[in-house]
């Protein structure tokens, strides 16, 4: 439900807002690999690249552990943009 709150407002463009509900999300499924991606790129839209690419590579590592190769391939591409 918080993820696709998240998913919501950051269409809107609540970037911000979206974040808190990604982190409330991960706090109720921290294996999510889907929202730590969602976060990511809300944060890169705040210019937060840093903070980003944690929350990037942690989804990456996710999807790989649920072997989800459409997910990293399409974490790859942000990551690769973000460099």
């Amino acid at each position: 439900a918080f993820h696709n709150r998240g998913i919501a407002k950051a269409t809107l463009k609540q970037y911000e807002a979206a974040i808190a509900d990604y982190d409330m999300a991960i706090r109720l499924k921290p294996d999510g690999a889907l929202t730590y991606s969602s976060r990511g790129l809300a944060k890169a839209l705040l210019g937060r690249t840093s903070q980003a690419k944690q929350d990037l590579w942690t989804a990456w590592e996710l999807a790989e552990q649920a072997s989800d190769t459409n997910l990293k391939v399409q974490i790859e591409e942000v990551l690769r943009i973000l460099e």
